[in-house]
């Protein structure tokens, strides 16, 4: 739902993030975005937080490495915060998350997406 109402978005205005950027402001966009997809109930149980921890855990559990789960999510090379605090070793891997994060396990990167690594040794 959420990917719909982003492509109808772009199909009406080229500017993905219609807020100030900020805490606050992504904060809004989720609501707004969560609202509209008429999941808005879940405003009171999730944050982007939630979707941060469980990208990552989800990632992880589809092969994705740490490095590469680090340089997207914006943690430190070796974070601790990322491996106390953010991965949930319980998550097993779905078909929904081997789509979404396969290429990334793979070593294959978009050309775009290579933009967001800190290290060059993992776009192949």
């Amino acid at each position: 739902r959420v990917r719909l109402v982003l492509m109808q978005h772009l199909a009406r205005s080229e500017q993905l993030w219609p807020f100030r950027q900020s805490t606050s402001g992504a904060e809004q966009w989720f609501r707004s975005a969560l609202s509209q997809c008429g999941l808005g109930r879940l405003v009171e149980l999730h944050t982007l937080y939630s979707l941060r921890r469980g990208g990552a855990s989800a990632a992880r559990a589809a092969g994705v490495p740490l490095e590469v789960i680090e340089s997207f999510g914006g943690w430190s090379a070796g974070s601790v915060a990322l491996r106390q605090h953010y991965l949930d070793m319980g998550v097993s891997v779905s078909p929904a998350a081997r789509a979404i994060f396969g290429p990334l396990a793979s070593g294959r990167v978009a050309p775009f997406a290579a933009q967001f690594f800190n290290r060059g040794s993992c776009v192949s």
